[in-house]
């Protein structure tokens, strides 16, 4: 788990699982006055960037009632399932 700072305030956390084949975003929390800006991306992009060095594939799933959910489809990330309250994306370079 990582504690995520923006100019020296806790803005969230971030947990990321690597194994060979694949990064597993485990959660990205986001405190309200911090959503909206742009971080999630940047905190996804920086975790994609390095699966592009490493060859892997970077996975998660999302709350199907989370409103960040559309995010991700512009990154390139593909629906891989879904259950009654989740979607698991995929990426792969």
């Amino acid at each position: 788990m990582q504690v995520v700072v923006v100019s020296g305030s806790v803005a969230g956390l971030l947990e990321v699982r690597e194994s060979e084949e694949n990064a597993e975003v485990v959660n990205i929390e986001l405190a309200p006055h911090f959503q909206g800006r742009g971080l999630g991306t940047a905190i996804l992009t920086g975790i994609l960037q390095a699966a592009v060095r490493r060859g892997a594939a970077v996975v998660l799933q999302v709350l199907t009632v989370n409103s960040a959910r559309h995010l991700d489809m512009p990154l390139g990330f593909t629906a891989t399932g879904e259950t009654e309250w989740h979607v698991q994306m995929r990426w792969s370079c």
